[in-house]
């Protein structure tokens, strides 16, 4: 299955920067880009690393 292209634009140009992403339901989490593959990204923050499906992330910083 190819990359969304928010994952694929987020892994590209954002893979070891620490982002912001706020999603549908207004959370935000925030961490480090350390993965993205299909739909999903992935974001570290300390030792917790968080799998993000992208059809939830409304914007990013």
């Amino acid at each position: 299955m190819p990359q969304n292209p928010i994952v694929q634009f987020i892994k590209k140009n954002f893979t070891g920067a620490s982002i912001t992403v706020t999603l549908v339901n207004g959370q935000t989490i925030s961490g480090e880009i350390v993965d993205g593959f299909d739909d999903i990204i992935a974001l570290k923050s300390g030792t917790t690393v968080t799998f993000i499906n992208s059809f939830f992330i409304v914007t990013f910083v």
